[in-house]
C-alpha cells in the first residue's frame, strides 16, 4: 500500500483545483438510463405479452436499483466531496464523509453485481429446467451458491473491516483496529473477473447444441458475447483498484477512471441478461414494421392484353407511362371482366400468403422440437 506522507504533498488549491472533467457524471447519468430503458422493456415483454413474472426478473430489478443507487452516490461524492481532484485538493472537513460514500459503494457496487449474476443464472437453469441437461444444471446450482456465499462474505468483511465500525472512515478513533482494506478491496475484485468470465463462458457449450439456423445461432452468440466487454471493464476496474491503492497516494485521482468502468461494467451485465427476454417485443416490432412496407404494384396491369400476348417489350413503354394516356374502360360489360380478374388475384394472392406462413411456421416447429425435445424448443424462445 502506497504510504500516506502528507508532508510531502503540494499546497492545497482549494479555489480553483485542477479536475479531471465531468465525463464521470455522464457516464453515471447516461448508462443507468440506458440500462433502466432496457430493462423496462424487459418487464413489459414478460406482463404483458408473456403473461407472467419471473425470479430473474426480480432479480434485474434489484440491480438496477442498486446500479441507480450507486450513481447516485458517485455523483454526489463528485459534485460535493472533490472525488475528481487530487486529494490534497480536498477540504479537511469533508474527508470524514468522503469516506462514509466510500464505505456505502464497497456496499452497493457488489450488491449490484452479484444481484446481475444471480439474474443471468436463474435464467441459464430456467432455460434447461425441462431438458435432460443434469449437469449444466448442477453447475448453474453451485455456480449460484458460491456467488451468494462470495456476496455474503464481501458483505461482511466490508462492514467489519474496522472495529468499531466507525473506525472506517474515522482512523484516529482511540482503540480502533482495522484489517488491510487495500488486500480485501483487490481480492474481492480479482475473485469477481474470474466470476464475470465464468457468465460470460457458461452459455455457449449450450448455445451450440441448438439445432437453429445459423442466423439465430450467430444472433444468440453476439448477445452473449457481449458478456466480454463487461469482463474486460471488471479487470480494468481491477486494475485501477490496484493503481489507486498501492501505486499511487494520490487515490481520488487514481480511482476517477474506476468508477467509470465500474458503470460501464454494471450497465453492460443488466443489458446483456434483458436483451434476450425482449426477443417477443423484438418480434412484434419487426413485424409489424415489414407489414407496414409500401407495395409495389405491377404497372403493366393496364396495358392491352393485345400487347403482352404479341411479346413487345413492355419496359420502354412503363418508362413513357406519363406521356401516355390511357383510356380506360367506359362501359359496364367491359368493366366486369376486370373486376372479376382483379378479384381473382387477389385471392389467389392471399392463399399463396397463407400457404408460405403455414409452412414456414411449421418448420419453425420442426427446427425447435427436433434440437433437443419439445420442452427445449419452446426453451429456445427465451434465448433468441
Amino acid at each position: 500500500m502506497a504510504t500516506y506522507n502528507i508532508t510531502q504533498w503540494p499546497a492545497p488549491n482549494y479555489i480553483n483545483p485542477v479536475t479531471r472533467g465531468k465525463s464521470l457524471l455522464v457516464v453515471d447519468t447516461v448508462l443507468p438510463l440506458f440500462a433502466a430503458i432496457v430493462v423496462c422493456l424487459r418487464i413489459y415483454t414478460r406482463l404483458y405479452i408473456k403473461k407472467w413474472f419471473g425470479f430473474d426478473d426480480f432479480l434485474i430489478i434489484l440491480s438496477l436499483v442498486l446500479f441507480v443507487g450507486l450513481s447516485v452516490v458517485i455523483n454526489v461524492a463528485v459534485l460535493k466531496y472533490g472525488w475528481d481532484r487530487h486529494v490534497w485538493d480536498i477540504r479537511p472537513d469533508r474527508l470524514t464523509d468522503s469516506a462514509k460514500l466510500i464505505f456505502v459503494t464497497r456496499i452497493l457496487y457488489p450488491a449490484a453485481l452479484c444481484s446481475m449474476q444471480l439474474s443471468l443464472l436463474w435464467f441459464y437453469f430456467r432455460l434447461v429446467r425441462d431438458v435432460h441437461y443434469k449437469v449444466f444444471r448442477l453447475v448453474v446450482i453451485i455456480a449460484g451458491g458460491i456467488f451468494v456465499f462470495s456476496w455474503i462474505l464481501n458483505i461482511m468483511l466490508t462492514i467489519f473491516t474496522c472495529y468499531p465500525i466507525e473506525a472506517y472512515w474515522n482512523p484516529f478513533l482511540k482503540g480502533a483496529t482495522c484489517l488491510d482494506k487495500p488486500a480485501i478491496t483487490v481480492g474481492s475484485a480479482v475473485i469477481n473477473n474470474f466470476f464475470d468470465l465464468f457468465i460470460t463462458i457458461l452459455p455457449f457449450p449450450l448455445v451450440l447444441t441448438l439445432k437453429v439456423p445459423r442466423r439465430i445461432l450467430i444472433i444468440t452468440m453476439s448477445l452473449f458475447g457481449l458478456g466480454f466487454i463487461a469482463t474486460l471493464a471488471s479487470v480494468m476496474r481491477t486494475y485501477y483498484l490496484w493503481i489507486a491503492l498501492y501505486k499511487s497516494h494520490d487515490t481520488t485521482w487514481e480511482a476517477y477512471p474506476l468508477f467509470t468502468v465500474c458503470a460501464v461494467e454494471l450497465s453492460l451485465g443488466i443489458i446483456c441478461a434483458s436483451i434476450p427476454p425482449c426477443r417477443p417485443l423484438f418480434d412484434i416490432l419487426c413485424k409489424r414494421m415489414s407489414n407496414n412496407k409500401p407495395v409495389r404494384r405491377n404497372a403493366t396491369r393496364w396495358l392491352p392484353n393485345r400487347t403482352r400476348q404479341a411479346g413487345l417489350d413492355t419496359s420502354s413503354m412503363i418508362t413513357s407511362l406519363p406521356s401516355l394516356t390511357v383510356r380506360r374502360p367506359e362501359t359496364d360489360n367491359d368493366e366486369q371482366p376486370l373486376k372479376m380478374e382483379k378479384e381473382r388475384r387477389l385471392s389467389s394472392s392471399e392463399t399463396s400468403m397463407d400457404t408460405k406462413s403455414v409452412e414456414a411456421e411449421e418448420e419453425g416447429h420442426e427446427l425447435q422440437d427436433s434440437s433437443y425435445g419439445s420442452n427445449a424448443g419452446k426453451r429456445i424462445r427465451d434465448i433468441v
